[in-house]
């Protein structure tokens, strides 16, 4: 059986995307958290492009947490 995905409306092309990530100068962070702050990165990108607000709210929220450790 296949999952349908529900995917957020963005205004975000998948250019734009590739753009926005490289934007993200990792050289300053060590390699432990180098993932850490990619996740951050795309969360905020994702919160400032979508259409959805509720999905908008959620993912401004998500990245409050992850900024101020909040489990």
């Amino acid at each position: 059986m296949i999952k349908k995905k529900k995917y957020i409306p963005s205004s975000l092309t998948p250019v734009e995307l590739g753009k926005a990530m490289k934007q993200l100068d990792l050289t300053s962070i060590p390699p432990a958290n180098r993932g850490k702050a990619i996740r951050e990165h795309l969360t905020k990108i994702m919160a400032d492009t979508v259409t959805d607000p509720e999905a908008k709210q959620k993912l401004r929220y998500a990245d409050f947490r992850n900024k101020h450790n909040f489990q």
